[in-house]
């Protein structure tokens, strides 16, 4: 099979990072915008590396789940292979093992505590 195209996946390549943001109305960008506005601060302690953001692993959570993801390997594919995914970890991705203690995790039940009431909150505001 012969094509025009000096098609060579071994090439070197220039990378050049352009800095990426979903849409204002994307649901990435309205995750993101709502797990920011909780104000959660703590740093969750288990993975390679050992510290992972849990804002961060709570956004790619919800936004695997709104995609019909649930699975923690699946997820930690999703994250490495969809750019809204790997925006809101900062191309910083857990493993499924990492995404596995953090859903079961007492942290996780502390954040829930105070998502409800700020959810509610939140949707006064933009009532």
């Amino acid at each position: 099979m012969k094509t025009g195209n000096n098609y060579n996946t071994n090439q070197m390549t220039l990378e050049i990072s352009l800095q990426f943001r979903p849409e204002p109305d994307h649901p990435a960008s309205l995750i993101n915008d709502f797990i920011d506005s909780l104000n959660i601060a703590k740093n969750y302690i288990f993975g390679r590396p050992q510290v992972y953001s849990s804002p961060a692993l709570l956004k790619l959570i919800l936004f695997a789940y709104s995609r019909g993801v649930y699975s923690c390997r699946k997820i930690e594919t999703f994250a490495r292979e969809n750019k809204y995914a790997e925006w809101l970890v900062q191309a910083d991705c857990p493993s499924y093992r990492t995404i596995a203690r953090f859903i079961t995790s007492k942290e996780i039940d502390d954040i829930f505590q105070n998502f409800s009431a700020n959810l509610i909150s939140i949707l006064r505001q933009h009532n």
